[in-house]
């Protein structure tokens, strides 16, 4: 607003300047003629300056909206993927952890309680992905699921993403649990153990670091937003 006063008030000048001209150049033209004509662009022109900052403003607030939106919507996503991911991890440590009782009573249940887990994970498989390409990118979204790991062998493969990474790791586990309820012996139990815990790990290391990187963008993202916004306000 202070922008339009001051615009506002150079074009009053401007008027009485042209106005002063014309009286001194022009002796016949008529005073109320002149003030006439001066009052009417001022007021043209007050009013075409309100209607520009108005509409810069409605602009700059339109534009404020959709950052705030991307940059909560992008945080709450990775929140969502962190106790996801976090309820999987914890499920496949407690399969582990009553693998090494070496009982195989309610183990069972334990990896029932996991896959109750995966079954939600799978049913929001696509649309975490959609939401992480629209936050925060698509190479985070091929991060979280690779094209190739959607078709990848659960009993194989070289995984490509945190989707394909939590299956291979899912089955390196059940392996363990299938081992204690057959009752396998000391050697094979201990050596399922010890590759079930390996690949837990190594998924651990991966998922804290995805979340890590994930949180990055989207305070990237959120920085880049407000440049380009202040630079075309």
């Amino acid at each position: 607003m202070q922008r339009v006063k001051a615009n506002l008030a150079r074009v009053r000048q401007a008027a009485a300047r042209w106005w002063q001209s014309r009286a001194t150049t022009n002796s016949k033209s008529h005073p109320i003629l002149i003030s006439a004509v001066a009052t009417c662009l001022i007021t043209m022109t007050g009013t075409w300056l309100t209607d520009r900052y108005q509409t810069q403003a409605w602009i700059r607030e339109q534009q404020f909206e959709i950052f705030k939106q991307n940059f909560e919507g992008g945080l709450s996503l990775v929140d969502d993927l962190a106790e996801h991911m976090g309820t999987r991890f914890v499920g496949l440590n407690r399969v582990i952890w009553a693998a090494e009782r070496s009982s195989p009573d309610g183990i069972e249940a334990v990896w029932d309680e996991y896959y109750t887990s995966v079954t939600g994970w799978n049913a929001k498989l696509l649309r975490y992905k959609g939401q992480l390409n629209r936050f925060i990118g698509p190479e985070i979204a091929e991060t979280f699921c690779s094209q190739d790991d959607y078709r990848i062998n659960s009993a194989e493969g070289n995984p490509q993403s945190i989707h394909g990474l939590f299956l291979i790791t899912q089955e390196d586990v059940k392996g363990l649990m299938e081992c204690v309820q057959r009752r396998c012996d000391d050697g094979e139990r201990l050596a399922a153990l010890r590759e079930a815990s390996q690949s837990v790990e190594l998924l651990g290391v991966v998922v804290e670091d995805f979340i890590n990187t994930a949180t990055a963008r989207v305070y990237e993202r959120a920085k880049a937003s407000r440049r380009g916004g202040q630079e075309g306000a």
